[in-house]
C-alpha cells in the first residue's frame, strides 16, 4: 500500500484549520523554517513525514504524509485547547464565585 501525500492546504482543510495557523504550526514545531519568502522542510519535518513535490504548474511545495494528522503536534494542541476552554470565565462561574445572580452580571456587562 502507498503512503498517501497530502499538501499543506489539503492537510489544513482535513484538520479544521486555517493553512496559515497550520503553517505557523509546522515552524513553531520546527518541521519547516522560513527562508527567502518561501517555506523549507527541515531534517525533523522529514522525519515526520513531509517530502518535497512538484507541482508542473506551482513548481516545489511541501507535502505530508497522512500519517501527520496523528502526530503529537495536534493532539496536544487539542488538550491545550480543551484545558484553556476549562479557564475560561462566563456569567455563571463568576456569579457563583460572588454569589450574585448571573441575570445581573451579563447585565453589568451590557450597559
Amino acid at each position: 500500500m502507498s503512503t498517501k501525500y497530502l499538501s499543506t492546504t489539503v492537510l489544513s482543510k482535513e484538520l479544521g484549520m486555517a493553512t496559515k495557523e497550520l503553517f505557523e504550526v509546522f515552524d513553531k514545531s520546527g518541521y519547516i523554517n522560513r527562508v527567502d519568502n518561501a517555506w523549507v522542510l527541515t531534517d525533523l519535518g522529514k522525519e515526520k513525514g513531509g517530502t518535497i513535490r512538484k507541482h508542473p504548474q506551482h513548481g516545489n511545495y511541501i507535502a505530508w504524509s497522512e500519517k501527520i494528522k496523528s502526530d503529537s503536534i495536534f493532539t496536544q494542541q487539542q488538550n491545550d485547547d480543551e484545558e484553556s476552554a476549562k479557564n475560561l470565565l462566563n456569567a455563571t462561574k463568576i456569579s457563583e464565585h460572588f454569589g450574585i445572580s448571573r441575570f445581573r452580571i451579563n447585565l453589568s456587562f451590557q450597559r
